[in-house]
């Protein structure tokens, strides 16, 4: 299996949610760690895999492209001020040269420490997969909120990211994954419920790097498989 790995958004920020504090010292430990968690997650799984970096230009930012060669076939610095989630995105897709070479795309956070854990449940397949589901309260309306922080997208459905559609940043993406008309194919890694921000909420296969993780988890003993089995999602 041919992998592409888009790694995305702000790396080495500190500060918290919604802050746009970026390159302070007190952030590198931290990123580094989390470059590294990718890094063994591609070994630990025995990929043969590409990565694409899109990020923003911080003092560390030579050292940390270098983390990530001999695999590093290409790579967008912005400089400045963010310049939205969205447009991050859509530049990682506009970096593939060569699709046909690849079975799954995967994007992840950049700022993601990708736990142990997330090894094992990984796994390759034919559906569109998300970490988990962010909260249960729209379950109750059979409209799903899909964690933001990671999307695996099979071969079969690259058509959906060359049309440059993002099914990744907004929460409330359901509406575009209608849209789109792939809900039956449709899946997440682990079926528990957690907040996507793990200062809030902890979950097992993620941390957000540079913000204190919390122990606890708001939906303590919620799961999904009965939702994700409804006809919205499934032909059985």
């Amino acid at each position: 299996m041919k992998a592409l790995i888009l790694l995305i958004g702000e790396s080495f920020r500190s500060g918290g949610w919604l802050s746009r504090k970026r390159g302070h010292p007190d952030s590198y430990k931290e990123q580094k760690e989390a470059c590294m968690s990718h890094i063994k997650f591609i070994e630990d799984t025995d990929l043969d895999a590409d990565i694409i970096v899109v990020s923003y230009s911080t003092p560390y930012t030579e050292e940390m492209l270098s983390w990530y060669k001999p695999r590093l076939i290409n790579y967008t610095i912005y400089e400045g001020a963010a310049v939205g989630f969205d447009t991050i995105y859509r530049q990682a897709i506009n970096l593939i040269d060569d699709w046909d070479k690849y079975d799954f795309i995967h994007f992840f956070r950049i700022d993601l420490f990708l736990k142990p854990y997330f090894t094992q449940v990984f796994r390759i397949s034919d559906k569109i997969t998300y970490s988990f589901v962010s909260d249960p309260l729209p379950l109750l309306e059979n409209f799903p909120r899909l964690n933001d922080m990671m999307l695996y997208v099979p071969k079969k459905h690259f058509e959906i990211l060359k049309k440059r559609i993002v099914i990744l940043h907004d929460l409330w993406v359901w509406g575009v994954i209608q849209r789109c008309r792939v809900t039956k194919d449709v899946a997440v890694y682990i079926d528990s419920v957690h907040d996507s921000n793990t200062e809030r909420c902890r979950n097992p296969i993620f941390r957000i790097v540079n913000r204190p993780e919390s122990c606890t988890c708001n939906w303590e003993g919620w799961r999904t498989p009965g939702f994700w089995k409804h006809p919205v999602f499934s032909d059985d």
